[in-house]
Order: structure tokens, then C-alpha cells, then sequence
């Protein structure tokens, strides 16, 4: 297994945070994972205003992207791979 320096660092963070939420109280920690559940999303956002091309329900007529891999086509039931 290639352990790097950050794995290493995300592992001692990860013990911590799991003996801090151990030791707190209930509601801080709901709170803390509504949070982060809340938050989950916006990688996924910024991703996606970033590029509009590739976020765009109409294709683009020009063929090009912005994108190094293209807008993604969308497949339709019964259409083969």
C-alpha cells in the first residue's frame, strides 16, 4: 500500500476528529453532519457553473468544449452504447 505524507496527515486528522466527536455532545454533533451534509453539494455546483458548456441541456452547435474530455453525451433509453 503507498502511504504518502498526506495520507498520513489525513489519518492522524481523522483519529482526532473521531475522539473529539466522541467526547461531545449529541446536538453538536448532528449539527456538525447536517452541516456537512449541506455542503456536499457544492464542489458539484462550482463544477458545474464553471463549464456551461458541458453543463447545458441544448449541445453546442460548434463541436468545440471547454472541457479536456467534451460535454458528456446524454444517452437515451434503447439507444445503444
Amino acid at each position: 500500500m503507498n502511504r504518502t505524507k498526506s495520507s498520513l496527515y489525513y489519518r492522524i486528522f481523522f483519529v482526532l476528529v473521531l475522539f473529539v466527536g466522541a467526547m461531545q455532545e449529541i446536538k453538536l454533533v448532528w449539527d456538525l453532519s447536517d452541516t456537512m451534509n449541506a455542503l456536499m453539494p457544492c464542489p458539484t455546483r462550482f463544477a458545474s457553473c464553471s463549464c456551461p458548456a458541458c453543463s447545458s441541456p441544448r449541445p453546442r452547435t460548434s463541436g468545440k468544449s471547454c472541457c479536456k474530455n467534451g460535454p458528456k453525451k446524454q444517452s437515451r433509453p434503447g439507444d445503444p452504447e
